[in-house]
């Protein structure tokens, strides 16, 4: 606030300068599945070093693959990891494909990585001992996983495979922009084996020197080439002709090359989408992990967003913020480009941001690089909700006079009214900034066809409650990412308890269909982003409102856990 000047003299006033700093997010950290000797099932346990895994999990283990897959990590430059331990039932020892997978809501195999707040390489040996059906499921779903988490996933094969082999089987994956394969295997010392050494998969090799190369030139550096030396290694495990190298870098597969006085080297870098005859924008491994990295640090760097007004002031700050970002990698020599205009853009303004994503609580950030190889821009597009979702702003001229309805739903909208009014009596007993128990936020149900009143109603209670109301459409909120929805419902949640408004959730219809029978993995992730949302409803201190215009489509068993349901139906004619 400023001073009121009473007398001369000189008044000195802070004003804040309105910069969030984006920082880069770390892209030093691989993540390892699979059966270890020892050590906590399930758990993603971070390690930085090999010490840390031999007292951890015990060290090399001839029947556990991943052990040899962390070693190779830290020989060829690996700061950081993070282990799983899958182990199988008891009668077997090792896991099964679906115990390596896990399962999402328990965290379990693949998905206990959900507790780890950030991974950006993903490596998995132990489908090189499944089954071939068993193999594609793990990494169908390890793919999956990667997009979410916007991570690049390192693929390994069984040791059958060779030139003829590896061509068809790696078709059969797809064009995948989040996974690369390297090929031969690669062989390592093992005394423990009757010829001295050992065949392995070549994640953990590549896996190092993805981030020695990321520390020595900068994720933008292609992990490649006579500086890519493979080190802990006796040789691959195929010697590859020029020809043949030639011909599977063509169809995207990363070969392994031994050159004169250097060794062992990779001598490819290319996705798997990165065949020449897709032609992808994605084709080469720097560029992909690259914009993963720009993605994921402008994503963290712009979470102060939420709630904030959606215009041209918000929209400069990010401007700056993103801008100011972007250029420190170009000084780094991250794109191409004599000048900033040729190397890189970012746009936030009307021009991204429509009236009809301010009305929806949405704002674009358009930010463009040209990367150093292929000369090209590529196009990220990234949202963000915002504040200007609230408040509401006819709900401070709102009144029960505005609204048309029955005795019923009127005389169930004031019961929701007096229990809030008794929420808030309780809070300010207790004291400000106290916390209600959990479970004890006041939950709502409107439902009725579009245009009987629903938004109306919320408006009346919030004039009637002092209360700011916040309308949040949750068809904008959902996303079709692992993990996603909840981020989303989380900041939304976070950032209106500061303020303890109503939150009126419209197009619930979006998430809240029939899901409580499971049929296939996207109802079961639907079931947990429901829950979620229901969840924190609950914990809410406040009063939190559901929308639909078809009750019938909702699953009772969602129905049972609101305290309040009004029905809304035609004549809603308002005065």
């Amino acid at each position: 606030m400023p001073y009121k000047s009473s007398y001369p003299g000189v008044y000195i006033e802070e004003i804040p300068g309105g910069v969030h700093t984006i920082n880069g997010v770390s892209t030093g950290v691989a993540a390892f599945i699979g059966y270890t000797a020892k050590g906590p099932a399930n758990k993603a346990v971070q390690i930085s070093g090999w010490r840390d895994y031999e007292s951890t999990f015990g060290g090399i283990n001839k029947d556990s693959p991943v052990s040899y897959a962390v070693q190779q990590f830290f020989l060829n430059g690996g700061i950081n990891a993070c282990v799983v331990r899958v182990i199988g039932k008891p009668h077997r020892k090792t896991p099964s494909g679906a115990e390596v997978t896990g399962k999402y809501e328990a965290k379990t195999g693949m998905y206990a990585l959900r507790d780890v707040d950030i991974f950006n390489i993903l490596a998995i040996p132990q489908t090189t001992v499944l089954n071939d059906a068993e193999a594609r499921k793990v990494i169908a779903n390890a793919i999956e996983f990667c997009e979410a988490k916007r991570a690049f996933y390192l693929v390994d094969y069984e040791p059958t495979r060779d030139f003829t082999t590896i061509v068809a089987w790696v078709s059969g994956l797809g064009s995948q922009k989040n996974a690369a394969v390297f090929f031969p295997r690669v062989l390592v010392a093992d005394p423990t084996e009757s010829s001295g050494q050992k065949e392995i998969p070549v994640s953990g090799t590549i896996a190092g020197l993805f981030i020695r190369t990321d520390q020595k030139r900068g994720i933008w550096k292609a992990p490649a080439g006579k500086e890519a030396d493979l080190r802990g290694i006796t040789g691959p495990s195929l010697n590859l002709s020029k020809s043949e190298s030639t011909a599977l870098n063509r169809l995207g597969i990363n070969c392994l090359s031994v050159l004169p006085r250097v060794g062992t080297v990779c001598w490819g870098a290319r996705t798997m989408a990165g065949a020449d005859k897709l032609a992808s924008e994605w084709k080469y491994i720097p560029i992909r992990r690259l914009a993963l990295f720009i993605e994921e640090s402008i994503s963290r760097g712009t979470q102060w967003v939420v709630f904030e007004p959606n215009g041209e002031p918000l929209w400069a700050k990010i401007r700056l913020n993103a801008g100011a970002f972007m250029h420190d990698l170009w000084a780094k020599e991250a794109f191409q480009g004599t000048t900033e205009r040729d190397a890189y853009f970012v746009k936030c303004d009307k021009g991204t941001t429509t009236q009809n994503d301010i009305d929806t609580g949405i704002v674009n950030i358009l930010v463009g690089f040209a990367p150093v190889k292929p000369v090209e821009f590529v196009i990220i597009k990234i949202q963000q909700i915002t504040g200007n979702i609230a408040p509401y702003k006819e709900a401070k001229t709102a009144s029960w006079d505005d609204l048309v309805l029955p005795e019923a739903p009127r005389h169930k909208l004031a019961e929701i009214a007096a229990a809030v009014r008794q929420l808030l009596e309780v809070k300010k007993t207790r004291g400000r900034g106290s916390r209600i128990s959990t479970g004890q936020g006041i939950t709502a149900l409107f439902t009725g066809a579009g245009g009987t009143g629903k938004t109306k109603a919320a408006g009346v209670l919030a004039n009637e409650l002092h209360l700011d109301l916040y309308r949040i459409d949750l068809s904008q909120v959902i996303s079709k990412y692992i993990g996603e929805t909840e981020k989303n419902l989380s900041r939304l949640f976070d950032a209106a308890e500061r303020g303890g408004a109503i939150l009126f959730f419209d197009e619930a219809d979006a998430l809240f269909g029939k899901r409580g029978e499971v049929k296939d993995s996207h109802d079961r992730y639907a079931n947990i982003e429901t829950n979620y949302l229901l969840q924190r409803m609950e914990d809410y201190r406040g009063l939190a409102i559901l929308a639909t215009n078809n009750k019938e489509d909702l699953d009772p068993a969602f129905l049972r856990r609101l305290r309040f349901v009004v029905n809304f139906s035609r004549p809603g004619v308002y005065r």
